[in-house]
């Protein structure tokens, strides 16, 4: 049995499974389990949700603090060799000028959030996973 939680504004409903954060209309699981890029991308899959892709600087934010201090993330931002663009997994270019990196860029380099910062890691690290979804 799945419980879900329920709010109501201005008669639209937003529900989100228990184990997730409702926040501007998106559901966020934080995973507990270190898992690799794609392993994380692929738990995500499977709750019909994906990795973050944050649109704004409150979807960040909001991110950030929901994390537990020293538990960094994996969120869908990637890139497949240096030099080359950050993406998002939905195939959107990141803008620079509202997003600030940190860290190397290796073959294959995929984003991780801590409470202050996004940094560059190895896509074959293991980090805890936050999966994503439009409310319901």
């Amino acid at each position: 049995m799945t419980a879900v939680i329920g709010l109501n504004f201005w008669g639209n409903n937003y529900v989100c499974p228990n184990d997730s954060l409702l926040n501007q209309g998106k559901c966020y699981r934080f995973s507990a389990s270190s898992k690799t890029w794609n392993e994380s991308q692929h738990d995500c899959a499977r709750l019909q949700a994906y990795l973050p892709v944050t649109q704004n600087s409150k979807e960040l934010e909001f991110i950030q603090k929901s994390l537990k201090s020293g538990q960094p993330s994996w969120i869908g931002l990637y890139s497949t060799s240096p030099g080359k663009q950050w993406m998002w997994i939905n195939e959107y270019f990141v803008e620079q000028k509202n997003f600030s990196m940190t860290g190397p860029v290796d073959n294959m380099s995929c984003a991780v959030i801590t409470r202050n910062q996004v940094y560059f890691e190895d896509c074959d690290s293991k980090f805890n996973g936050i999966c994503q979804r439009d409310v319901v």
